[in-house]
């Protein structure tokens, strides 16, 4: 898996020892087992899926947009994150260079401040180090429902309350993606309500 291919679509790659073709997807042990009994592939390995240092939220504020950074790099993984807390509506957090890249997307842009930069590993507001801030809505951390495939808080960070749209209150369609054709369609899941 490429996060930084379109869509996550698996792309033909060399392997770098071997030198020869293939593909890099993410999946479970059971799909790469099922892989493994086709016919027309030659061999799957493991691969090393570590991301690069600095590429996950919050060691990186938003997605590189900004180039604010965390001081205190965590150096987390898809499968090995956390734990982070999610703000809310009245909270009250003593900024340090240390946790200040967690709300700094919060701070300058979705509560709307004024005059807030990023400086020398700091928040500043108008020009002064910003140490204390009050939290004007609430947050949620959203995860995509294919963990490996989804750019999601891990990557961009926290969704404010006044971002989110609607709420999921049923299952419409489910699918097994390593069943066969006529038994792709998890019937007792669909229509089912979500709780």
């Amino acid at each position: 898996m490429d996060y930084n291919e379109p869509d996550g679509i698996p792309r033909a790659v060399t392997n770098q020892q071997t030198g020869q073709p293939g593909f890099v997807i993410s999946c479970p042990a059971g799909v790469a087992a099922y892989f493994r009994r086709q016919p027309y592939v030659q061999s799957v390995a493991v691969a090393d899926m570590a991301l690069p240092d600095g590429v996950l939220f919050p060691d990186a504020a938003d997605f590189h947009v900004s180039g604010a950074a965390s001081a205190v790099p965590r150096h987390w993984q898809l499968d090995d994150y956390g734990p982070l807390a999610v703000p809310w509506q009245g909270q009250t957090i003593t900024l340090t260079p240390a946790n200040a890249a967690v709300y700094y997307k919060i701070i300058a842009q979705y509560e709307h401040n004024a005059g807030v930069t990023w400086q020398n590993g700091q928040i500043y507001q108008h020009g002064q180090p910003l140490t204390r801030y009050t939290i004007k809505q609430d947050y949620y951390f959203m995860m995509g429902d294919n963990r490996h495939n989804s750019e999601d808080s891990r990557f961009w960070g926290f969704v404010p309350k006044d971002h989110v749209v609607g709420k999921a209150i049923f299952v419409w369609l489910s699918l097994d993606p390593n069943a066969d054709w006529l038994h792709r369609v998890r019937w007792d899941r669909v229509l089912r309500p979500i709780s």
